[in-house]
This record gives structure tokens, C-alpha cells and sequence, in this order.
């Protein structure tokens, strides 16, 4: 059975940006040796980063890479989770809960120091590298 794994924003991003162990990662994803899933949740907030200050991507090179993330696309339904200060946070769990997530793979503190939730295990891109 292949590893189950939600990747945080901030790892999609830092793959599509400037690419080391988060790019790494979406590799393992493409050539199915886990299972990569996101919510539509995860995917506004890689949009509204990518298109703001900060990036200024143009809209056909967001569109040409979200369309190739190798991700299933899961819906976590309406109950909502109030876990971490940060609600966006909260969105990452909620998929990660819907997909049965082996494992969360993020870079945001908040969300490392639970270490689990549930049955996911929560690691870094280079933690997640190393068990896999």
C-alpha cells in the first residue's frame, strides 16, 4: 500500500517556487509512489499566494502548474476543526483527517508541534524524505 500524504501549502508552494525536497516530494507523487492529496481549501490559498505580492505568478502559469499537481482532489465535508490558532491550518488537517493521511508534510510550526493528529504522523519535507 502506497504511503497516503497531504503536502501543507507551504510545501506545494516551495515545490513550485524553488523547488529542493518539497519538489521532491510532487516527483514521488507523479511517478505513484505515494498518494498525494489536496483539498480545495489548499489549492485558494496556493492561488492567493502564487497571484499576490509576493510571487505575482499570471494566471497561465498558475493554471499550468496546479493542473499538473499530481494530487487527488478530496472534499473534507462540513465539519469543521478548531485544533490551531490558525484556521487556515485547520483546513490542512480537516484534508489530511478526509484522506486518512498516513502522513501531513509541512513546514508551519503550528502544525509540526502536534507531531500527529489522529493516525497522521506530521514531519517536515526532509523528515518525510527520510522514512520514505
Amino acid at each position: 500500500m502506497r504511503p497516503r500524504v497531504v503536502a501543507d501549502t507551504n510545501v506545494i508552494i516551495s515545490a513550485f517556487a524553488s523547488g529542493g525536497n518539497p519538489k521532491a516530494i510532487l516527483l514521488l507523487a507523479a511517478s505513484s509512489a505515494i498518494e498525494l492529496f489536496a483539498s480545495e481549501a489548499i489549492l485558494e490559498e496556493v492561488t492567493r499566494v502564487l497571484t499576490g505580492p509576493k510571487f505575482r505568478w499570471t494566471h497561465s502559469r498558475l493554471v499550468d502548474a496546479v493542473t499538473g499537481l499530481p494530487a487527488h482532489i478530496i472534499d473534507p465535508g462540513p465539519s469543521r476543526l478548531a485544533v490551531v490558532r490558525d484556521h487556515d491550518d485547520d483546513r490542512i488537517l480537516e484534508c489530511a483527517v478526509a484522506a486518512r493521511a498516513h502522513y501531513l508534510v509541512t513546514g508551519d510550526r503550528d502544525l509540526l508541534i502536534l507531531e500527529q493528529y489522529f493516525r497522521t504522523r506530521i514531519l517536515t519535507p526532509r523528515q518525510f524524505l527520510a522514512v520514505f
